[in-house]
């Protein structure tokens, strides 16, 4: 029996919650029994769970059994001794925990673990190490994790360096993937013939992931290619400052914000792109752990523009499935991007290699394997 732990599953989405739910469905395929532990911070349990009236809901899915639990640090106790008492009766293989390794309740599930015999592990995704590091009251347990777990799965080679050399042997690459039944569906659709060249974004609406450099650097694209058109899938904190700036210079019609889509919409948004890009930046608590959003470009044989900070030269080969450009540099951003527009021929050669690595390499299937390995 698998058991892990976390704080990012769905109906909130990311990264992370991806990786979960995908972990989670094909280790039930595999034929393993599944027991998630699911925390929830008070905003996301007052918006989506605050209807059920308690602290404690016992769901499924996928064929797992998934117990949602409102957490706030007061009731940490609690929360590890309502799930002890569900566990009475079993026996984990494995206790993985995959998000909360900086708090008290990731420790607490990792000793529960080795006392009773599992084989015990964490997940880092870079992020969560970054920005704990400043702060010993997250940092001290994060370590201490680290040094608990007997496996520690990361998400990119880049991640694998900010640990400790001393713990870096129990460090395992586990990168993620893509559903490729998921999005077979639209896999045929392709850029539409209106002469529109459209430049796609699609992650949060933060800083970190440069959307203002983007914005700034389609700015200086529509001097030569006048029709390009700039698409920005997502929502966040940045969303209402990254708009005004749309406004500011003078872009109204010329990029298009979604909001949020999941599913055939968001896949539709990659199909129709002629490039994808997210030129993210790297700072002292934050970088990008890897960015499966461009497997997803890949999948639909599109170019991906990124930035060689963190994960993202894992994830995107610079001159053969995409190009790598200079954080925060606007005229190289502007530069690759008009080359992918005008060279077709280099486009679609980078796009087809994009295509063929993702489906050698990046399903979930072989991701949750890669997972399953780590523990034989």
């Amino acid at each position: 029996m698998f058991f892990l732990v976390t704080f990012d599953f769905p109906p909130s989405i990311g990264g992370i919650q991806t990786r979960v739910n995908n972990y989670v469905h094909n280790l039930v395929k595999m034929g393993h029994d599944v027991v998630l532990a699911h925390m929830i911070e008070p905003e996301e349990w007052e918006r989506y769970f605050s209807r059920f009236g308690n602290d404690l809901i016992v769901d499924s899915s996928h064929g797992a059994t998934v117990f949602r639990l409102r957490y706030d640090v007061g009731n940490t106790m609690k929360i590890f001794l309502t799930i002890l008492r569900y566990l009475r009766d079993k026996r984990p293989d494995v206790v993985h925990v995959i998000s909360g390794i900086n708090l008290a309740i990731g420790n607490l599930f990792l000793l529960y673990g080795i006392l009773r015999g599992c084989k015990v592990g964490v997940s880092l995704f870079g992020k969560d190490f970054l920005a704990s590091r400043p702060n010993p009251v997250y940092f001290m347990p994060l370590i201490f994790s680290l040094s608990l777990a007997q496996r520690i799965g990361v998400n990119s080679k880049a991640t694998l360096g900010l640990i400790p050399s001393t713990l870096r042997r129990k460090g395992r690459i586990l990168y993620p993937g893509v559903d490729i039944e998921e999005l077979k569906g639209v896999e045929e659709v392709g850029p539409s013939h209106d002469g529109v060249k459209r430049i796609l974004y699609v992650g949060r609406l933060v800083r970190r992931k440069g959307p203002d450099t983007l914005v700034r650097a389609f700015k200086r694209l529509l001097d030569i290619h006048p029709n390009a058109k700039l698409v920005i899938v997502g929502d966040g904190p940045y969303a209402g400052q990254l708009k005004e700036l749309v406004e500011e210079l003078g872009l109204g019609d010329k990029v298009e914000f979604t909001g949020i889509l999941r599913g055939r919409s968001l896949y539709l948004k990659y199909a129709e792109c002629d490039v994808f890009a997210m030129p993210s930046r790297q700072t002292k608590t934050d970088m990008e752990g890897f960015g499966m959003v461009f497997l997803e470009a890949g999948f639909f044989r599109k170019p991906s523009i990124g930035t060689p900070t963190g994960g993202i030269p894992e994830a995107v080969l610079d001159g053969e499935t995409g190009l790598l450009v200079p954080q925060g540099d606007e005229m190289a951003l502007r530069d690759a991007m008009d080359r992918l527009l005008v060279d077709e021929v280099f486009a679609r050669r980078l796009g087809e290699r994009a295509h063929e690595r993702v489906i050698s390499e990046f399903t979930w299937e072989k991701a949750t394997h890669r997972f399953f390995e780590m523990y034989k």
